[in-house]
């Protein structure tokens, strides 16, 4: 089978960390005889928009093809990405006609029998397009804030999510909490597929013999309690009201330290509310880090944080929770089923800086023994549960039966 897999979030040598829950998936179908080769376009902006649209420097060095690992091939074709909140809607036609002219060429033309889209808008509009115009099935995967976030704030976007939803043969969702969310969108049960995400827990496992030596690597004492943040810094993560609460118990919890691994275009914010607050002694930014450098930071950790305001199942709990490494996070998406509404970690109300608060005081009241146990639960769950090779068999079950035929089309 020859899938073509259309993903904004997808490494490359410029951003290696970016989309890795898409690359993993796709090595994990490669590994089940899949055929994939990967479309991941690029955003660009003409000059006199580019105002409207942040961040967007970082993919000027993102080549126009490149393949990862020495076996997927991926191209990074252009897109003209409309500003997020006036037209970014129609951003999928844009999409449409950037992949169309890749695969005119003769690098691009093979023949595939699906195309897997990530993402409802613009990923999933302009691979339905594509898919009509080559005669073949196309399925989606919702991610999360394209159904639960961006409806609700984008002009346009809940129509376009919604045509997406009919036009694809199926579609998949990481939590049940999103399959319901989709179907309140768009009614879609009878061709929607609950796909949760997978994690290499052999990657991802307790190490508890170079807790200190990672410490002394990166120079974090060796006493401290240590709460970390792994992901896009961005305030829909819920990290204002993340550094508001550590202030809140900073004073009489001296040991804590507050570590954010990752980046995104409010860095500069929460430094400097870090600094309004009086403790940007104890908050650390490390931008991003390479795959093998996450689990070390786990390791290194007493409790990983996601205060997030929206989500559909981040991956980074799964990691989390197969190091053992006990989790706090709001109750938004597929957490609550993920964490079993608190039973495999503590949950807080999203987006509430005083309930915030108050867990993460639970964690830091807890003793070492009660920790262990919470994280040793989690991992025992996830490991029960959770593999990219289980995601990817649910997967091919899900191309499989949109290749019996395709839906009306409107």
């Amino acid at each position: 089978m020859r899938v073509l897999v259309i993903s904004h979030m997808f490494p490359s040598p410029a951003w290696p960390t970016y989309g890795n829950f898409v690359h993993r998936q796709v090595h994990a179908l490669m590994d089940q005889a899949i055929d994939v080769t990967v479309v991941a376009p690029v955003p660009w902006v003409p000059p006199g928009l580019a105002r409207f649209t942040k961040g967007l420097t970082r993919w000027r060095d993102v080549p126009s093809e490149s393949r990862l690992d020495d076996r997927i091939q991926v191209y990074y074709p252009r897109m003209v990405l409309a500003p997020r909140y006036m037209l970014y809607a129609m951003s999928g036609l844009s999409l449409y006609y950037s992949v169309s002219k890749l695969l005119r060429t003769e690098r691009g033309a093979r023949p595939y029998d699906l195309i897997h889209a990530h993402m409802l808008v613009p990923d999933g509009f302009g691979a339905n397009l594509l898919a009509r115009s080559m005669r073949i099935p196309c399925v989606s995967t919702s991610l999360g804030y394209d159904a639960n976030l961006y409806p609700a704030k984008i002009s346009g976007y809940k129509w376009a999510a919604a045509w997406t939803i009919r036009q694809s043969a199926r579609l998949s969702a990481v939590s049940q909490a999103l399959c319901e969310k989709l179907d309140s969108i768009e009614l879609c049960r009878n061709k929607l597929h609950y796909i949760p995400l997978g994690v290499d827990c052999d990657m991802f496992q307790p190490m508890p013999e170079k807790r200190q030596a990672f410490r002394t690597a990166r120079s974090v004492p060796p006493r401290a309690f240590v709460l970390v943040y792994v992901g896009w810094i961005h305030r829909n993560k819920g990290l204002f009201e993340l550094i508001e609460a550590f202030a809140n118990l900073a004073h009489d919890f001296p040991k804590a330290l507050l570590v954010l691994v990752g980046k995104g275009p409010d860095h500069e914010s929460l430094a400097g509310r870090a600094v309004q607050l009086g403790v940007e002694s104890r908050v650390r930014f490390t931008d991003y880090v390479e795959d093998a450098e996450v689990p070390r930071w786990m390791a290194l950790s007493d409790a990983l944080v996601l205060p997030s305001h929206s989500e559909g199942l981040p991956n980074v709990l799964l990691e989390a929770m197969s190091t053992s490494l006990p989790v706090l996070a709001s109750n938004v998406g597929g957490i609550p089923e993920l964490l079993r509404n608190g039973e495999l970690g503590l949950l807080c109300r999203a987006g509430d800086t005083q309930d915030l608060t108050q867990q993460m005081l639970r964690l830091f009241s807890m003793s070492d023994q009660e920790r262990l146990q919470l994280g040793l639960r989690a991992r025992k769950h996830v490991q029960q549960n959770y593999s990219w090779r289980r995601n990817a068999e649910l997967t091919i079950e899900m191309y499989t039966h949109a290749l019996r035929g395709t839906p009306s089309r409107d």
